[in-house]
C-alpha cells in the first residue's frame, strides 16, 4: 500500500508529499461533561507508536477539562471551547487547523489501538 499523500498548499505546482514530511497529524477529541474520560483518552494517546503532532480538545465549557491531567505530555494540547452541540465542536476544531493537517476526530470514550496513528501515516 502506498503512503497517504497530501498537497503542499503554498506551492501549487509541487508534487504531493508524504504525510510525515509535510503534514501534521492532529487528534481532535470532542467531549461534553466527561472530564475523567477526556483525561483518560489523552493519557492513552501517549502509548501510540506514532505520537500526534498536536491534540485538540473541543469542549463545551471549562468544566469539561481537568487541566491538572494535561501536564507533562509528549505532545502539545490545544483547548477549544464552543457552546452548543457536536457540530459546533467540529467547527471549532476546524477553525484553527492548517490546510495540510490530517485530523483524527474521536469522542472522549474512544481509545485507539497503539498502532492506529502510525497506520494513518
Amino acid at each position: 500500500m502506498s503512503p497517504i499523500t497530501c498537497p503542499v498548499t503554498d506551492r501549487p505546482n509541487a508534487s504531493p508529499a508524504p504525510v510525515n514530511q509535510s503534514c501534521r497529524l492532529v487528534v481532535a477529541v470532542l467531549s461534553k461533561g466527561h472530564p475523567a474520560l477526556l483525561a483518560r483518552n489523552v493519557c492513552a494517546l501517549t502509548s501510540q507508536t506514532r505520537l500526534p503532532d498536536e491534540v485538540v480538545l473541543a469542549v463545551t465549557s471549562e468544566e469539561d477539562i481537568d487541566r491538572t491531567k494535561l501536564t507533562g505530555l509528549p505532545f502539545p494540547v490545544r483547548i477549544r471551547i464552543a457552546a452548543g452541540n457536536r457540530p459546533a465542536l467540529f467547527n471549532k476544531v476546524l477553525e484553527r487547523l492548517a490546510d495540510n493537517d490530517v485530523v483524527q476526530f474521536q469522542a472522549d470514550d474512544v481509545l485507539l489501538p497503539p498502532e492506529h496513528l502510525a497506520r494513518l501515516e
